[in-house]
């Protein structure tokens, strides 16, 4: 018989062994990241709420699995908007691997990942101003060893293996998937669709907890007017700026470029249609001018690309001009019950308008006036066009967006 402190030790190992297995047991089984997808449970797992809060990891695992041909990239706007199963892409399949909060660094970093997991043959890639602000950082959960190729472009063969022992046997794992079985049919909606697109049910069942649009308006436009990690609150350009010793925003997009160009990979970049009341907060920021230097920028070095690489430039859409679909109606104040038919909030547009960007710039059709191609020729009569648009849209709702602005400068 083995004597009593080794008994102790023996038992305190088997429990801790159990206690992991058992843990690890839950974790695969329930899968709350959407991982390994071993089973499919009603009322246990289907529906994964901690997909969200994790789509770094989950987006950069299920591309390995579905191993696109074609990829939508972007932020949250990108996420909610474009649709893999729209009848344009030239080549299936198309998973959204655009991902909330994603800087223009991050951006470029799974496009790496994608194409050394799956040679791409399309790419669309939405762009927002904000993505491109070197003030920002990466997100905290943002993990390049998770990703198939390291900054040098050379393989990490380690990076199926980096979130295994975080997945399977972490508490914050464990919670997760304790939750997850807690908000099975409880009324909660899938936030993913399998193809990376934002399932359009869940954003509805906030804005209509808010209190309907008006409201989500309100919240959107003042988080942007007053948060100074985004955007400048106390003087010009203060918080906001393209270039920081350790981060180059233009050399991220020109990386992005070159890599389409060099791979014969066809790409479609656009500008985002967030909602003329978005612009209007731009305005008051004093950014608009950095907001039009931006887009010449950004053209400038795919015209560029193009002419090192030999190609004709890849296409540069500007839909975040004034037309019928940006300045849609927004519901009065008090109305809980209008819907909107285009934007979720000022900075993020339905999958219905992202079908209209789609069958722009993939089809070559679409709304009259919703979109412009971006040239040499005409980018600075294009932008001079908008200030005046600008100017006429505050003078004409000038009552209107003073009164969605709770704070001023």
């Amino acid at each position: 018989m083995l004597p009593v402190h080794k008994r102790y030790t023996v038992l305190v190992l088997a429990f801790s062994l159990s206690t992991l297995t058992l843990v690890l047991l839950v974790n695969l089984i329930v899968d709350p990241y959407d991982l390994y997808q071993i089973a499919r449970l009603k009322g246990v797992n289907v529906l994964k709420p901690a997909f969200r809060k994790h789509s770094r990891m989950s987006k950069a695992a299920a591309v390995v699995r579905h191993k696109p041909s074609a990829i939508v990239l972007g932020s949250s706007r990108a996420e909610y908007g474009l649709d893999p199963a729209h009848p344009g892409w030239s080549v299936r399949p198309v998973y959204n691997l655009a991902i909330s909060g994603a800087n223009i660094y991050e951006t470029r970093r799974y496009l790496e990942h994608a194409h050394a997991v799956s040679t791409l043959k399309q790419l669309v890639l939405g762009l927002d101003f904000f993505m491109f602000n070197g003030a920002k950082p990466n997100i905290a959960n943002f993990s390049a060893k998770r990703l198939a190729v390291a900054e040098d472009g050379t393989r990490q063969p380690g990076a199926a293996y980096a979130d295994l022992a975080g997945s399977l046997l972490s508490l914050d794992a464990l919670s997760d998937s304790l939750d997850t079985i807690k908000r099975q049919g409880g009324g909660d909606v899938m936030i993913f669709l399998p193809n990376g697109l934002r399932e359009p049910r869940c954003y509805q069942k906030t804005i209509d907890a808010e209190g309907g649009y008006h409201v989500a308006f309100e919240h959107s436009m003042n988080a942007y007017y007053q948060r100074g990690s985004l955007i400048n609150t106390a003087g010009p350009h203060r918080f906001f700026h393209y270039e920081k010793s350790e981060v180059q925003t233009f050399e991220n997009f020109r990386r992005i470029v070159h890599l389409a160009y060099s791979e014969g990979i066809d790409a479609h970049f656009f500008i985002s249609p967030v909602h003329a009341h978005h612009l209007y907060v731009l305005r008051r920021q004093g950014l608009w001018e950095c907001f039009a230097t931006w887009k010449r920028t950004l053209l400038k070095i795919i015209v560029d690309e193009a002419a090192a690489s030999d190609h004709s430039p890849f296409p540069l859409w500007d839909f975040s001009g004034y037309s019928d679909i940006t300045t849609e109606v927004v519901p009065a104040k008090g109305d809980e019950e209008s819907q909107m038919q285009w934007y979720w909030e000022s900075a993020h547009y339905k999958k219905e308008a992202g079908d209209l960007v789609l069958d722009r710039i993939l089809l070559g059709k679409g709304a009259d006036g919703f979109g412009v191609r971006l040239s040499p020729e005409n980018i600075e009569s294009h932008l001079s066009r908008q200030d005046c648009q600008a100017i006429a849209y505050e003078r004409e709702h000038a009552l209107d967006l003073a009164d969605f602005l709770k704070t001023s400068n």
